[in-house]
């Protein structure tokens, strides 16, 4: 039986106060079993270090283009009232039930406001599953490639990491899942949807074929929808988190709201999953400018809409363009990014960042995800004239190659 997924005492009490101090104890032990080398370890590379790269370019960091994070490229709404409700709050602390904060978020995707955690990033979220859930003898499943947070909270935490080919479980989810889950030895699956960085959205259809595969072998299921709302959220397991015990969903308005700066997710799961991890989460997380954010943003009708047509144009005919350079091969992806072998190109990734960062532009070497090596880069879907940019840029420096 899963411990993560036991009933709880929402109230609190006694015996729940021993069950909590319990299980801090716990992650400070597995805290210790932490190869050292992990815990000497920067983290995982992200895209977006835009800061860095200007200063290692030598240049300011409003000259830089950035491709290498896939933030929605459509302006915002007005965030004037957002802003001036924060700052008349500023001088208290966030609500830390954030029940104002919930109840938007629930009204707006149609659940009840009990499922809902919210947290600084969706990154957050997953730090915050992993301490609580898994223990040193545990072992989680990832199809690659796929977002590196998941591995590297789950050593984090003391547990073994196992992965699998994504291309694998696209193809036959069922019978791939099964060969893998069987035996019972697999605590947790993860799967990016869409995935990251290769943009592919699985139906909800063949998520729900996966999670009752999970189920059938006593694992826990987690689910980052951090693209979803750029996608398609038709396909989204948001609704299915809050039935299945075994179910975790994450979501990112940091994506799909362009805030990166203000930081803001939220996970939905079942009731006792939920109480588990809300009481267990670091306090304020959420600070007030994000939270006021939110909430105009989530109230607006026509934002997210407008994005999704726009993306999925701008996708379109930037893979389109890409595909006329020579040496580019570029994946077929349903979110706001293109993942691209550029193996016939005759450079590496790593070369070709930076050439193409001499020219300003900033594209997401992914060297640094399992199972992709130096033949592939991701670019975000930007406005039409910087998509217009990185094409032109892209053939002048490869055919410099």
């Amino acid at each position: 039986m899963l411990t993560g997924f036991l009933g709880t005492d929402q109230s609190l009490g006694c015996a729940s106060v021993k069950q909590r101090n319990f299980e801090v104890l716990q992650i400070r032990r597995n805290c210790e079993t932490v190869e050292p080398e992990v815990r000497q370890a920067s983290g995982v590379i992200h895209g977006g270090n835009v800061l860095e790269a200007a200063e290692r370019a030598g240049i300011e960091e409003s000259d830089l283009l950035d491709f290498s994070s896939n933030i929605n490229p459509m302006p915002l709404p007005d965030l004037a009232d957002a802003i001036s409700n924060a700052l008349k709050r500023l001088h208290r602390y966030p609500d830390n039930r954030y029940r104002r904060l919930r109840g938007v978020i629930a009204e707006h995707y149609r659940i009840p406001l009990d499922n809902i955690l919210p947290g600084n990033g969706s990154t957050e979220l997953i730090r915050l599953y992993t301490e609580m859930m898994l223990r040193p003898e545990d072992a989680v499943l990832i199809p690659i490639p796929a977002y590196e947070e998941y591995g590297y909270n789950a050593v984090l935490a003391g547990a073994k990491v196992e992965y699998m080919q994504y291309n694998e479980l696209l193809k036959k989810q069922r019978a791939i899942c099964e060969s893998y889950l069987e035996g019972g030895g697999i605590h947790t699956l993860f799967i990016c949807n869409p995935n990251n960085p290769t943009g592919n959205l699985m139906p909800k259809s063949a998520i729900i074929e996966i999670l009752d595969v999970c189920a059938k072998h006593n694992a826990n299921l987690v689910i980052d929808e951090a693209f979803i709302e750029l996608s398609d959220p038709k396909e989204s397991m948001i609704h299915e988190a809050v039935e299945h015990g075994n179910l975790l969903v994450l979501r990112s308005l940091t994506k799909c709201y362009a805030i990166p700066g203000a930081r803001m997710g939220f996970a939905v799961a079942n009731g006792n999953l939920a109480a588990k991890l809300n009481a267990a989460r670091m306090p304020w997380s959420v600070n007030v400018f994000a939270e006021e954010m939110t909430v105009l943003l989530l109230r607006d009708k026509t934002y997210m809409k407008h994005s999704r047509e726009y993306i999925k144009k701008e996708r379109e005919r930037l893979q389109k363009d890409l595909e006329h350079i020579k040496g580019l091969v570029v994946h077929p992806g349903a979110a706001n990014y293109l993942l691209i072998n550029i193996k016939g190109t005759g450079i590496t990734s790593s070369m070709l960042r930076n050439k193409l960062l001499k020219e300003r532009i900033l594209v997401r070497d992914c060297t640094s995800f399992h199972g992709l090596g130096e033949d592939y880069i991701r670019v975000a879907v930007k406005g039409h004239e910087d998509n217009v940019r990185l094409v032109d840029v892209l053939k002048k420096v490869i055919k410099g190659c």
